[in-house]
């Protein structure tokens, strides 16, 4: 069970397919910001931006949508959570660099709705995840590849393919004698 996950706002059990994004990955962007958090297309300032690359999947009856502060995430039947975006997602740009997420979760608070209303989603119970998010955002891809995947490469789909796994150790194994003393049996 997932322990730091804290519920959903908003638990929705899908009905029929829907066409998805899940997060894989992100990309360098081609907004660049300066000391005075202004944003430029110039390669002279010191800071670019990263933007989100995403593969084209589908959500499937059975599977649960979890609307949440951050996002929405993916709760497949398997128990596995992926955040993912219903609306297609737009590539950063220097007039909405700092608006960009917000905008995308009110695009796809505004899908949800209409998919509520012709009823291929329903409210649900809330379904606790088996395991962590898949961290898509830790993979960095180069510059040109593309926003949107539509198959998902080899490499890639082996990296994703199983979200990481938290290793949860006895408060006593962290550091120190007495987590030595603890890992070998001896009272400390």
């Amino acid at each position: 069970m997932v322990q730091f996950l804290p519920p959903a706002n908003r638990s929705l059990d899908v009905h029929a397919p829907i066409v998805l994004y899940r997060l894989v990955g992100r990309r360098p962007s081609r907004v660049y910001v300066n000391h005075e958090m202004q944003t430029s297309r110039s390669g002279t300032a010191p800071q670019r931006l990263s933007e989100p690359v995403y593969w084209q999947t589908r959500a499937v009856p059975g599977d649960q949508l979890q609307e949440r502060a951050g996002g929405i995430l993916l709760v497949a039947v398997s128990g596995q959570c992926h955040p993912v975006r219903l609306t297609p997602p737009a590539p950063l740009q220097i007039e909405n660099a700092f608006t960009h997420a917000e905008r995308a979760i009110q695009a796809d608070g505004t899908l949800i709705d209409r998919l509520l209303a012709d009823r291929v989603l329903v409210s649900g119970v809330y379904r606790r995840p088996q395991g962590p998010p898949s961290l898509g955002l830790r993979r960095l891809l180069a510059e040109d590849h593309p926003l949107v995947m539509d198959e998902l490469p080899t490499d890639l789909a082996a990296q994703i393919g199983q979200p990481p796994r938290r290793v949860f150790r006895h408060w006593g194994q962290t550091r120190g004698p007495a987590s030595k003393a603890v890992a070998s049996g001896q009272k400390g």
